[in-house]
Parts: structure tokens; sequence; C-alpha cells
């Protein structure tokens, strides 16, 4: 890992382990009402469960969910690779760029909004054989095939549960600008929805 990937992973636990203090005084805030009090396992379990269930809420970190209006107000943005292939950010980058949108900067702390590239690769295995006239082993042919998913998330400065995400099946290059292409077109379209209102 590069110097400059280092920093921002240890500012990203910085980040992780604020979001650790933040359930501890929820735990506080609603342990006198919490309806498992009597235990304080029972209680964190009860906040655990509060606070996680905002990943799963409609238009919270869904692929083409509605953007929160506070997110259209954010100036900055940082793009975050994990997946060991520069061209994916690149392309990422560049299409941020030609948005003009959105300043990118290497500064975790100045930030925004965190871009996080991500990868998983699956891989399968399969063998086949064949038999002369006779019916005996006459050719073994054994085959692997790997298929590669680019993931990109969207946080907002100092949150933890991504408040957008989408993924591309193509690789390098391409993947970056077209999760970039499909966040832009989320934040364009929650911008309509928001000029609509008013």
């Amino acid at each position: 890992m590069s110097a400059r990937g280092a920093i921002l992973a240890t500012k990203m636990e910085l980040n992780l382990r604020g979001a650790v203090i933040v359930r501890v005084l929820c735990w506080l805030a609603i342990e006198p009402i919490c309806p498992l009090r009597g235990s304080a396992v029972n209680a964190a379990i009860f906040v655990s469960v509060l606070l996680g269930s905002m990943a799963v809420l409609p238009g919270f970190g869904q692929s083409g969910a509605a953007l929160p209006p506070a997110l259209l107000g954010a100036k900055t943005v940082i793009v975050l690779n994990e997946t060991h292939t520069s061209t994916v950010e690149d392309g990422a980058e560049e299409e941020l760029k030609q948005w003009g949108r959105l300043k990118l900067t290497d500064d975790l702390d100045a930030a925004d909004l965190v871009v996080n590239f991500s990868k998983k690769t699956r891989h399968e295995t399969s063998n086949t054989q064949k038999t002369d006239e006779n019916g005996k082993p006459s050719e073994y042919s054994f085959n692997i095939t790997s298929d590669s998913t680019i993931y990109m998330t969207v946080t907002a400065k100092n949150g933890v549960a991504p408040v957008y995400s989408t993924e591309s099946k193509d690789g390098k290059q391409k993947a970056g600008r077209e999760c970039v292409q499909a966040f832009i077109a989320a934040w364009q379209a929650a911008r309509q929805k928001q000029s609509g209102a008013h």
C-alpha cells in the first residue's frame, strides 16, 4: 500500500471509531426507553439494530435510489481505490473532472464525499473427460473462468453507511467511468426533484 493509501486508511479507521462513540452516546440516550432495558447488552443490540436499519431504508445507500437532499450541497470529493487497478480510479476522476460539479481533492478531511471502489472476483472451475470408441478415457480438460465486478460506494463526510452504491461488470477505466456516470444521473435526478418541489 502506498503512503497516501495508508494515511487515508488510517483516517477512515478514525472515522469508524467516531461512529462507535456515536453508538455509545445513542445507547446512553435510548437505554431508559429501550424495550430491552435491564441488560446493557440487550440495549446495545437495540441501538445497533436501530442505527443499522438506516442502511436498508428505501432511498438509503441503494443503487438507483434517490440521493438525500443534503448531499446536493457537497462541493469536494475524494476517490479511494481498493481494486488494485489504477485505471478504475483514472476513469472515475476523468468523468468527475468532465462533469465539473465536484472538485477533486486528495485530502480526506477536506472531502464532502468519499467515493470508494472495490472489486470482487469469482472463479469457477470445470473439467471434462472424453472417451475413445472403446469407452476408455482418452482426453481430459480443465478450465478456469473468472468473473470480476467493480463496486462503487459514495459516503458523506464523516459518514459510515454509504448514501449511494452501484456496480459495473466492465473492467478498468470503463468501470470507473460507468459507475460515476450512474452517480451523476442520480445526482441530476435528485436536483431536478428538489427544484420541482420549490
